[in-house]
């Protein structure tokens, strides 16, 4: 299965509440751990454009991923920006 991938910025971590309503960000998961970190980014393809990320937060849906977001740092701080990842089929 191919798919294009885009990164959106969305803001400050801590300002997330104004993107996602409380019920979306409560579904989240967080993860930093190193090992999660670099399959995530294998299951991604290890596209160029997320490379550099250290986190995610990731939604599961039916066992797979449904939404996927990233930031900087292993520490989710609320000041750093956060990303929304886009995947679309081709």
């Amino acid at each position: 299965m191919k798919f294009t991938l885009t990164v959106e910025y969305r803001g400050c971590i801590g300002d997330m509440g104004n993107h996602l309503s409380l019920e979306e960000i409560d579904r989240l998961v967080l993860m930093t751990d190193s090992q999660d970190v670099k399959a995530m980014k294998e299951y991604l393809g290890n596209h160029p454009d997320i490379m550099e990320f250290d986190g995610f937060f990731v939604e599961l849906h039916e066992g797979d991923y449904s939404r996927i977001f990233t930031f900087f740092g292993n520490t989710p701080l609320l000041w750093r920006s956060w990303y929304e990842i886009i995947r679309r089929l081709e």
